[in-house]
């Protein structure tokens, strides 16, 4: 018999889009599944309409909690599959009918430990779409591989290297090393970069295998740019945890691939917190706060020692212009994000 996969759908506050997530998990032509439904408090008719889902379908279990987050929904998923293999699911995405199929037969799982898969993203502009692939399918044994999936992963994913949805995950695995979600990461954080890296650093054998289903949306909306006060603050912690994760790696492109990404955060932080419309705090005090947080690490080491090998031109002119305290291009800057991804 096939191995079961347990598909975990943590919900919250996405009622336009859960119905077509769930079609898409039921419908599957792989059918040895379970699907976990996470509610974590959602305050639209979700809890609902995933009990009326679960109702039509015996492999439906929901799971109703009061709000506690992204990675503690996710854990809860953990703890109650029942399955050989574990995959996530974003309640606001949906993947192709063959997908799971398609991925398992490209699979060696009886060897695996994590297998990845490629996918589209999907943008809210009707018939825009751009497809992430792959060559060939690759596999690595006995953690000889450990960079080398990184790296080609990263190549192949750039800043979505880090998302769990793509991906097949051997629940024996993660139950033996420990491996959860950190839950003093909030949502919107890097929660999920922490749990890959810690998934690869402990993980022997990967592949990473040719097929594409999956269908990850990108809203450009308002929504999706609100105020996130103190998100400089709140950053340090899973930065440091990134950090520590690769200290003892012996790739240096790694560690210079972070610093890419350290400064993407800090990209996002002038524009949900220091520059956004809603906060309040007058000229000076944002001011303030930038120079408090270009002088302190994790950011200061970024900003003064980060090589630009790896740094796409927008990060370098970042970096030069944090080093400059040129403040008034970065609120410039911070602006134009803004009105280019709600236009």
């Amino acid at each position: 018999m096939r191995p079961k996969i347990s598909v975990i759908i943590p919900v919250y506050n996405v009622e336009p889009y859960i119905r077509q997530c769930l079609d898409s998990v039921v419908n599957q032509t792989y059918k040895n599944l379970e699907i976990i439904i996470v509610d974590d408090g959602s305050p639209d008719n979700c809890p609902a309409i995933c009990d009326e889902y679960a109702q039509r379908d015996e492999r439906i279990r929901v799971i109703h909690k009061r709000n506690e987050g992204l990675s503690a929904a996710w854990n809860d998923g953990i703890n109650e599959t029942t399955g050989d293999w574990i995959m996530f699911v974003d309640s606001d995405d949906w993947i192709d009918s063959t997908f799971i199929d398609n991925m398992v037969s490209a699979s060696d799982l009886d060897k695996m430990q994590v297998i990845t898969a490629a996918h589209h993203i999907d943008t809210s502009v009707e018939g825009e779409k751009i497809s992430d692939n792959f060559s060939e399918s690759v596999s690595f044994y006995d953690g000889q591989g450990r960079d080398q999936m990184m790296l080609k992963s990263i190549e192949a994913f750039g800043k979505r290297f880090g998302v769990v949805w793509n991906r097949l995950y051997l629940k024996s695995f993660l139950i033996s090393k420990s491996i959860f979600f950190d839950p003093k990461i909030p949502a919107g954080m890097p929660n999920d970069s922490v749990f890959n890296l810690e998934v690869f650093k402990k993980a022997d054998n990967t592949q990473i295998v040719d097929c594409i289903g999956y269908h990850y949306r990108i809203l450009n909306s308002a929504s999706t740019l609100r105020y996130r006060p103190n998100r400089s603050e709140l950053m340090v912690y899973p930065i440091e945890a990134l950090q520590n994760l690769l200290a003892d790696y012996p790739s240096e492109t790694l560690k210079q691939m972070l610093d890419a990404r350290i400064l993407e955060f800090i990209f996002f932080n002038l524009i949900w917190d220091f520059f956004h419309p809603d906060n309040k705090e007058d000229y000076q005090t944002v001011v303030r706060r930038i120079r408090e947080m270009k002088s302190n690490n994790p950011y200061k080491r970024v900003i003064y020692q980060a090589d630009n090998t790896y740094l796409p031109w927008k990060a370098i002119i970042l970096k030069y212009a944090l080093r400059l305290s040129c403040i008034w291009p970065l609120k410039l800057l911070a602006k134009v994000y803004r009105v280019l991804k709600n236009a």
